[in-house]
């Protein structure tokens, strides 16, 4: 997903997914948000602004409990990643961003090797699970006939 940017003026700027700032900055190739006119969806990137879990004690009609619950530390309010999965607005983000940040970005380079893979595992993996499918079919169908008979 591409990411939202706040520069020191306020203004926000998007940049190609996994383009680190850093190295797109002194090239000048971000691409500046303004004026748009519609609603889209913009998440907090967590994972690139390194925001942290921790536990806290869970609040229950106002008083602390025992329970524990997981919350989030933000550490930066300046990254967002653009939601370019929804599915309201997409064709209006698609017209707005230019084609380098909603052009889909491959998984893996050498698709034939991970889908060979992927392929071998299953292959190890899916003798024993149908084995087991039908043993419990088998086991099945003798309780029904069981159940059938009396």
């Amino acid at each position: 997903m591409p990411t939202l940017h706040r520069d020191h003026a306020g203004s926000y700027f998007a940049v190609p997914p996994k383009v680190r700032l850093a190295t797109i900055l002194p090239l000048r190739l971000v691409h500046f948000i303004q004026d748009i006119y519609f609603v889209f969806n913009a998440q907090h990137d967590c994972e690139g602004g390194s925001c942290t879990l921790h536990e806290v004690d869970a609040i229950q009609e106002r008083q602390e409990t025992s329970k524990k619950v997981l919350t989030v530390t933000h550490t930066n309010s300046e990254r967002y990643s653009i939601n370019l999965h929804a599915l309201h607005n997409c064709l209006h983000l698609r017209k707005v961003l230019p084609r380098d940040l909603t052009a889909p970005v491959p998984w893996s380079q050498d698709r034939r090797k991970l889908h060979s893979q992927v392929a071998e595992k299953l292959q190890k993996e899916n003798p024993g699970k149908r084995a087991e499918a039908a043993a419990k079919a088998k086991a099945t169908r003798e309780r029904n006939k069981k159940n059938k008979a009396e």
